[in-house]
């Protein structure tokens, strides 16, 4: 059994939002100034057609927080009589104010533990809404190093020749596989300097590329077949 205190002055008629939704064992009693708290005549219709038993006490005024006093004593009551110490009711206050928060922790150190404070009614009884785990995100596929092909042996040799004279160093049959390659993969500088980055790693990629980059313009003219 749900049992709601509607701080009427505190939420108006937006803390009846979702009264529609209660069962027949539920009570709802609204605390109002009968004086200053008018209620919209939609919201007159909705508490007629409710199906929760309802009650709206009109509150002894006079003095300050006269309203939040009543409530929390006609709370206290009803949650210590009968079956309310036992856990089988709930008893939920209506209100922003948050001056209600120290009385309700009041009461759990004495053993009241079923006291809680919302803003309206239909955020208490809807259901926290279950979060679905995010699917994993999938990873690129790995594209992998490109593969690198052995020149023929009259290129080879000529890969050889052009960067020994130009830069001043041998390279190995791997490297000038890796040349060879660069080649096929495009004539600018940058696909020759990408594809050394991607098949050698950055690093050294870099570092090779710096090392026969003079020789570039020579080893572009030679008959290369791209395919």
């Amino acid at each position: 059994m749900r049992n709601y205190y509607i701080d009427f002055e505190n939420v108006k008629t937006a803390g009846l939002a979702g009264l529609e939704d209660l069962a027949s064992d539920d009570n709802v009693k609204i605390f109002a100034k009968s004086e200053t708290d008018a209620m919209k005549f939609k919201d007159i219709k909705t508490v007629m057609k409710a199906r929760a038993h309802i009650v709206i006490d009109d509150v002894i005024t006079g003095t300050k927080n006269a309203l939040d006093f009543q409530l929390l004593t006609e709370l206290l009551i009803d949650a210590t009589e009968g079956d309310g110490t036992q856990g089988k009711s709930r008893f939920i206050i209506v209100s922003k104010d948050k001056g209600y928060d120290p009385a309700i922790a009041q009461m759990k150190k004495r053993g009241i533990n079923n006291v809680t404070r919302v803003e309206s009614i239909g955020k208490d009884i809807k259901p926290k809404k279950e979060t679905t785990p995010a699917a994993p995100r999938k990873k690129p596929a790995s594209k992998g190093k490109p593969v690198s092909r052995q020149a023929p042996a009259k290129t080879d040799r000529k890969i050889r020749d052009i960067i020994r004279d130009k830069c001043g160093m041998e390279i190995t049959t791997a490297q000038s596989a890796y040349v060879y390659s660069a080649l096929l993969a495009g004539e600018s500088k940058n696909a020759f300097y990408n594809y050394f980055r991607s098949a050698m790693g950055e690093a050294g990629g870099r570092e090779f590329y710096n090392q026969i980059k003079k020789a570039f313009d020579d080893l572009r003219a030679l008959p290369v077949k791209k395919t």
